[in-house]
């Protein structure tokens, strides 16, 4: 297996029921069987033949009984037994519906004959165990060492389906890319010969190790003269001007240093060997969130009934005579809980909101508030940027603490306890420290505290933002409820179209055909969308898009398709280019087109519209629907600037019956809600459904008769017609 060129690798599927005549589960079950199988760990003796899956998975099991564990290893299972690992990876494809196709990946790597001493194998197994989990993270596999062969070598069993329900693409991109490089910097750690062959494929890999080889170079650097000497010392071509440009020995074009990232630019590298060894700047964190405001919380005292059998005697006949009078008295008591338990919860919200507007708003306003809490919310999110942009600065030396991380342990272990299997990650280790102290100037308790620090900062940060959207919702519900505010239904394009559901429900594989168009506020153009299924690049299952601007005439203004980042790009481009708010979606493009007329024709007579006579009293909707008694039974309703519809508001009981007239006088709509002193959530919502279909959100009119209202309505529709001709006539002259 080996080439002579250093470590080797080799990865191919293993297919399940796609290919010949057995299942995923045969096939994983043989490949775990051959690469378990002791005879394979050792040097001689027959393979077992059972089945090709079991046998490739029993091959490392066999290997538990004669290393004692040494070299066998596993990722995502809970053991590296063949029936365990199989059973766990066929769960798995159950679970997500994935069981034909690809059964599993099976990867080799081996060393070159030089290398492959049996003394190598526990740390050929911890490369393999570093690759898997740096590579594969989510996927369950079994791997063992092979000692059979001239090669030490490993088989690793991969299960194709990840814990989240993704499947494998082991393409030659992704192996020339990911896995190569990987496996190479593994070698490296480890001691084996990189293959140099490799190096030469991946553009990845060459870009890793120019960011390792600069961060070394400022590191033994006090000026940009020396950071450039110290690249040259290592054969590495350097190029400079207003970029740097760097080519190492085996590559034949050069990179610019930009393209590795924002540590990496010219002024940043001038930078960072500046400012190398000076202390860590902290961001800081501010506090924008109410503290305490559940100090004052209510919390009712409920009394507890006690059962019949611990009832005094004088307690047990008063319940049996109100049992008799029909009345249950545990019942009742709960009853009696309940209310009191909702009233304590009324009477806290109301705290709290008075503690909202009292905190975030400088003159008492609801308004205010809301704006005080999205300002806040905005802070709180610029904190959390520069948390990351400082994480992001200092990431080549929180990249050598999170090494020193990893084998920490067992470099503790060789120095302390004399464990000598470990002194390879005890020298690496005191390399990093010393990388540390001589390159930044700082040690590992330096870096650690920085770091959970930033951690501490930001965690604070994400959880402030979420109270201050939670808060801010709850204002906001309850101000809408109650009249204080008026809540706009504006919804932005994506929300409309259905693109952040769709994106939830692609995840578990549901997507679905559309048609429809949507109609906002604007008179020219409707947007015609078109969903269908489809899938990505990886096999993943997406929701596309086909949309289509719509002039009046139906000629089409602009087209464009897609599913990800760049057609939200184009979407929020398209909200911003045509000025779309207020959307609507109709099954035609007709209905699209009238309320897009509608819209336009409202905002006109909007603004148009005449002076109200300050004789004529005004209400809200909400209170002038409620102004019904014995003696008048009925209030007819009017808006008092825009009289489009006529609201009939009547007592039923203990009911209101309000029944909406169009300008023909037809009914379109009744509603049924509580009288005001019984008015609950569901009457607040139903009047705030009306007050927006309606058009009923400004100030109101009400009379006794019908005619009363139908004459206001011809009057103001006379003085709006008067006032709409004047200004047709301006505009010709």
């Amino acid at each position: 297996m080996g080439n002579g060129i250093g470590i080797n690798c080799k990865i191919w599927a293993v297919k399940g029921s796609s290919v010949a005549k057995k299942g995923a589960i045969d096939n994983i079950r043989d490949s775990i069987i051959y690469i378990t199988n002791k005879e394979k760990t050792l040097a001689n003796g027959a393979m077992d033949p059972l089945n090709q899956l079991h046998r490739e998975c029993k091959y490392v099991e066999n290997d538990l009984k004669t290393f004692e564990g040494a070299y066998v290893g596993g990722n995502n299972v809970s053991s590296p037994k063949a029936e365990d690992a199989v059973a766990e990876m066929m769960e798995i494809k159950r679970f997500y519906g994935k069981e034909n196709g690809r059964a599993a990946a099976h990867m080799v790597i081996s060393l070159p004959e030089d290398e492959s001493g049996i003394q190598n194998a526990s740390r050929l197994l911890k490369l393999c165990d570093h690759v898997v989990k740096e590579v594969f993270p989510n996927y369950q596999a079994i791997y063992a060492i092979h000692t059979n062969t001239d090669n030490l070598h490993a088989h690793v069993i991969i299960n194709t389906v990840g814990l989240d329900g993704k499947k494998i693409h082991e393409d030659n991109s992704f192996v020339r890319e990911v896995l190569h490089p990987c496996i190479n910097k593994y070698a490296s750690v480890y001691g084996f010969s990189q293959n140099q062959k490799w190096k030469t494929f991946s553009f990845v890999g060459k870009k890793i190790n120019l960011r390792q080889e600069i961060d070394q170079a400022i590191e033994q650097s006090n000026t940009f003269e020396d950071f450039v000497k110290v690249l040259q010392k290592k054969d590495i071509s350097v190029r400079t001007g207003k970029y740097i440009s760097l080519a190492l020995p085996e590559m034949k074009k050069a990179i610019r240093t930009h393209q590795l990232g924002s540590n990496y630019t010219r002024d940043a590298i001038v930078e960072r060997i500046r400012t190398r060894k000076e202390k860590f700047h902290q961001a800081v964190a501010h506090d924008y969130v109410l503290k305490d405001k559940d100090k004052y919380g209510m919390d009712p005292i409920l009394r507890k009934m006690p059962k019949y059998q611990d009832m005094t005697p004088v307690q047990k006949k008063e319940v049996i005579h109100l049992l008799r009078l029909g009345k249950n008295p545990w019942r009742e008591n709960q009853k009696r809980n309940w209310q009191l338990n909702r009233i304590a919860d009324d009477l806290n919200a109301m705290e709290r909101i008075r503690s909202y507007i009292e905190f975030y708003s400088p003159d008492y306003r609801v308004e205010s508030a809301l704006a005080g809490m999205l300002e806040a919310k905005k802070k709180v999110a610029n904190e959390r940027k520069q948390i990351t942009a400082l994480r992001r600065r200092y990431k080549p030396i929180l990249d050598i603490y999170q090494e020193m991380k990893e084998i920490e342990k067992k470099a503790y272990l060789y120095e302390y306890q004399g464990v000598a299997k470990y002194r390879l990650e005890f020298e690496q280790y005191r390399q990093l420290t010393e990388r540390l102290k001589n390159g930044y100037g700082k040690d590992v308790m330096e870096v650690a505290a920085f770091l959970e620090k930033c951690e501490e900062q930001y965690l604070y940060a994400k959880a402030q933002e979420k109270e201050l959207s939670d808060e801010y919702r709850e204002l906001k519900k309850y101000a809408a409820s109650r009249g204080m505010i008026k809540e706009t239904n504006d919804q932005g394009l994506l929300d409309l179209i259905g693109y952040y559901k769709d994106k939830e429900n692609a995840k578990m594989r549901v997507t679905s055909g559309d048609a429809f168009y949507i109609a906002c506020d604007n008179a020219g153009v409707v947007l015609q969308v078109i969903k269908s299924p489809s899938t990505d690049r990886y096999g993943n299952v997406t929701q596309e898009y086909d949309i289509k601007v719509l002039g009046r005439d139906r000629r089409i203004l602009r087209s464009f398709s897609g599913s990800g980042q760049r057609f939200c790009e184009e979407i929020y481009q398209l909200q911003k280019e045509y000025g779309l708010k207020d959307g609507k979606k109709y099954q035609s493009y007709q209905a699209a087109c009238e309320y897009s007329k509608a819209r336009a024709w409202s905002k006109e007579y909007d603004q148009q519209a005449p002076e109200i006579d300050d004789s004529i009293e005004r209400f809200t909707f909400a209170q002038a629907i409620n102004h019904v008694t014995d003696q008048k039974p009925n209030k007819i309703v009017v808006n008092a600037s825009n009289p489009s519809y006529l609201a009939l508001s009547t007592r039923d009981g203990n009911n209101l019956r309000i029944t909406m007239f169009d300008r023909l006088n037809r009914a379109k709509e009744t509603f049924e809600i509580p009288l005001v002193q019984d008015k609950n959530n569901f009457g607040f919502e139903e009047i705030k459904k009306m007050m927006e279909k309606y058009d009923f959100q400004g100030d109101v009119v009400e009379f006794n008769t019908l005619d009363e209202a139908k004459n206001y309505r011809i009057k103001i529709e006379k003085k709006l017609s008067a006032r709409l001709a004047e200004s047709a006539r301006g505009k010709n002259q």
